[in-house]
């Protein structure tokens, strides 16, 4: 026969769409009465009216009889002002999420595979509006779950694993929507995200949450322009949030103010175009709020920002009973208090030391001064990172680190301690200015021989857009006559530096070497090609030293000053007006080779207007030939007398240099900071660390160049000359030995770490024993280097 099920059997996947469609069939008509199925969860809803109540719940029971559906009184809950819901708590108006979902999240382990990877993140989506920035704190879980990524737990993503799971617990109050009153909605776009958030107002004119929302940016959505990513998220907002939107009035807050006339634009592109398109079927106004005051979705859209990683949890006291287990195990420590217990004299010590709830502490015996903790050595690490490297303290200086030390604390050797732990901090020496004392002696650049045998290249602006739609100047000079030339550009691209190459070599011939600093339209693979193909030696300065390229670099100015009595008041015409700087630099005595640079390429001076009165025009040769020999014979001599005048320059120079100029004691393997001048657009640059490293020496290319490599990082190598760089000394191990030691000597140098400072000197007195301290590393970083060169 034929065989039918009864009861719906478990495990068919159509099952919840049939149960669904029958209990939709069944409650039909009954949403407006603020009764609601899921499945076989039934909610019903009325405001503090019992008998309002009662008759909903009669008008339920009568559909579910007529249905022949029962219920299970054990599973039943009435008249309840908190209830569990589809995983959401609902009180008093308010949503929070399920408490044992809670719980589970927060136990959940470390994933270790890409699949547990993704069932974190479905369990944190399904709370994803209790979560402000989601995608964002989210993204480097994210990226763990791509194929072509391989599997890394870093510390990136244990750090976001960890932030989730502290939202969650730490979840916002939402409020439930009352859709009697007017929505508001906030939208906010930064590089990478979107956020919104659906709010609405109470009786107080207090804007309470009732959800959010963020995503991250597609690769190509991270291009668009900032009112395209703000217009982004305010269509992202608003189909996020469609059921509760569609059909009513609403405001949109955001912080672009020029967006309200995006939508008007007669002819806008395809994309927005389309999006003014969804929007146009919503009721809602835009009104302009700025980031600082539309804070909600501002915060979604940038995430939590730690400033300098300050934790607050960081910032706490060290322990007694820490120090009290290192007292025990400390020989100085455990010397005083034998010598306390047994009631010997210790009339030699310059400090008093007593005993208290089993911690030595001790006392100046000559000032008064409130008591300190006797420190062991073991610990002193510590107390130094918290006297130094806390955010409450922040970094500050030899004096006032001693100062608050000695104000709390005691140890034998803390003078010496201190300064080495304060000048070997990392954090400190990238922040040091870098004003060298001595400069690096002079090395003297090739001098040439022959004209256009050297020639240097550089490049100057962006100026104000000329007439001909130029802002830049390409500048070439001569090594040996000193002859300019300048080119108006457009831009100062690889390509461009070609063909202005073209325009030099087709004038003047292929030099032999060519000097530029080192822009990456100068070294790039393109002009190498060109340098390769016409034989030309390239050389580049090192960065951020300009002395090399010194030549080219006076031309700069010099053209420039020029100009500035040339230009009108727009100094847009600067082009029109460039030959005629270069000519007057041309017809000019240089000081350097004692010729004009037109005398030493031409043989002759160039004619300039105010020497038509003076000319001689009764001069003239008979024979060509007859002005090539003499031309010959001036050229010889003009050359004969530059080639001396440049060595006695470069002599003078030299010279000069060397009174202030020292041989810097560089070797390989040294540790050394580098200055790195410049910041990144977006960041402040009084706020940035000028200094960065260490770096290790690897290889002397000449007495002022050396090539050096990151330590964090072996890939970064760089070339740089040595007046950038500062040698730094690593932090000795801790152990402390005596050589020659006194007791007297002892008492003097403690009794100046502990007595008050007199006069506010904090320089210490002579001693009369040396002592070798040997310091462990700082626990907050791998090694402690110290800027300041060697004396």
């Amino acid at each position: 026969g034929l065989y039918e099920w009864n009861r719906v059997p478990f495990g068919l996947r159509n099952s919840p769409n049939s149960f669904q469609r029958l209990m939709g069939i069944v409650l039909a008509g009954l949403k407006p009465c603020q009764i609601a199925v899921y499945l076989d969860d039934i909610i019903i809803a009325s405001k503090n009216d019992i008998k309002e109540h009662i008759n909903k719940l009669k008008l339920v029971f009568d559909r579910l009889r007529q249905h022949n559906l029962k219920l299970k009184p054990s599973k039943c809950k009435f008249l309840m002002t908190s209830i569990k819901y589809l995983g959401f708590q609902v009180t008093d108006g308010k949503v929070f999420p399920d408490d044992s979902n809670v719980s589970t999240i927060d136990k959940f382990k470390i994933p270790d595979s890409k699949t547990k990877v993704k069932s974190f993140l479905g369990l944190i989506g399904f709370y994803r509006r209790f979560i402000p920035n989601l995608a964002q704190v989210a993204l480097p879980l994210t990226k763990l779950t791509k194929e072509s990524t391989k599997f890394d737990f870093n510390e990136d993503a244990l750090n976001a694993f960890n932030k989730l799971k502290c939202y969650l617990k730490n979840y916002p109050c939402l409020y439930l929507p009352n859709f009697e009153k007017e929505f508001v909605l906030s939208t906010d776009a930064s590089k990478y995200a979107l956020g919104a958030v659906l709010s609405q107002y109470d009786e107080n004119k207090f804007l309470h949450p009732i959800a959010y929302a963020s995503r991250k940016l597609k690769d190509p959505e991270v291009r668009y322009s900032t009112v395209e990513k703000e217009l982004l998220g305010v269509v992202f907002g608003v189909s996020y949030f469609k059921q509760y939107l569609l059909g009513k009035k609403f405001t949109i807050f955001c912080d672009q103010a020029s967006l309200s006339h995006t939508l008007k634009l007669k002819d806008p592109t395809s994309r927005i175009a389309r999006w003014v398109m969804t929007l146009q079927q919503y009721d809602h106004i835009i009104v302009h709020k700025p980031g600082k005051l539309n804070i909600t979705a501002d915060y979604l859209s940038r995430g939590v920002e730690q400033i300098n990683n300050i934790n607050i949890t960081s910032i706490q006291p060290v322990l007694l009973d820490k120090i009290k287990l290192g007292q025990q195990s400390d020989p100085f420590c455990t010397k005083i208090v034998n010598e306390i217990n047994s009631n010997s004299d210790m009339s030699h010590h310059k400090l008093k030391f007593f005993i208290e709830n089993e911690i030595l502490y001790c006392s100046n015996a000559n000032y008064e001064a409130k008591s300190k903790l006797v420190i062991p050595i073991s610990i002193t690490p510590e107390i130094l990172a918290l006297c130094h490297d806390s955010p409450t303290v922040n970094h500050q200086g030899f004096c006032k680190t001693l100062r608050r030390i000695k104000s709390c604390y005691y140890w034998k050797g803390m003078y010496s301690q201190i300064a080495n732990y304060v000048k070997s901090c990392n954090s400190c020496n990238s922040r040091r200015a870098h004003i060298p004392s001595k400069l690096a002696p002079l090395q003297r650049m090739p001098i040439a021989s022959l004209p256009m045998q050297y020639i240097a290249i550089d490049a100057m602006g962006p100026f104000p857009v000329t007439y001909d739609g130029n802002k830049f100047i390409l500048v070439i000079s001569d090594y040996f006559t000193r002859w300019p030339e300048a080119y108006s550009t457009p831009n100062i691209k690889s390509e461009t530096v070609s063909r202005v190459l073209e325009q030099f070599i087709t004038r003047h011939g292929v030099p032999k070497h060519l000097i530029s600093d080192r822009g990456s339209n100068f070294l790039s693979n393109s002009i190498s090609s060109v340098y390769k193909k016409l034989g030309i030696s390239k050389h580049s300065t090192s960065a951020y030293h300009p002395q090399t390229d010194g030549v080219v670099e006076k031309l700069n100015a010099t053209i420039i000053n020029a100009l500035s009595h040339l230009v009108n008041e727009t100094h847009n015409d600067w082009g029109r007006h460039l030959d005629f700087a270069l000519m007057a630099h041309r017809s000019a005595t240089h000081a350097t080779t004692g010729f004009s640079p037109s005398q030493l390429l031409y043989g002759r001076e160039i004619n300039l207007p105010h020497q038509i009165l003076t000319e001689d025009q009764k001069f003239s040769y008979a024979e060509i030939k007859d002005y090539t020999h003499d031309l010959t014979v001036r050229l010889k001599k003009s050359f004969d007398i530059v080639k001396r005048n440049l060595v006695t320059a470069a002599e003078k120079q030299e010279k000069y240099r060397e009174k202030s100029a020292k041989v810097k004691d560089i070797k390989v393997n040294d540790l050394v900071f580098l200055h790195e001048p410049l910041t990144k657009p977006s960041l402040s640059r009084k706020l940035s660390k000028p200094n960065i490293g260490p770096f290790v020496v690897t290889e002397i290319l000449s007495p002022v160049n050396i090539k050096i490599q990151l330590l964090k990082n072996p890939d970064v190598v760089k070339k740089v000359h040595v007046d950038r760089v500062k040698r730094v000394e690593q932090r000795q191990p801790i152990n402390i030995r005596h050589e020659n030691e006194s007791e007297v000597a002892h008492e003097d140098a403690t009794e100046r770490e502990c007595a008050p400072e007199q006069h506010g000197q904090l320089l210490p007195k002579s001693r009369t024993r040396r002592l070798i301290y040997h310091f462990p590393i700082r626990p907050a970083q791998n090694h402690g280097y110290n800027l300041r060169p060697r004396r």
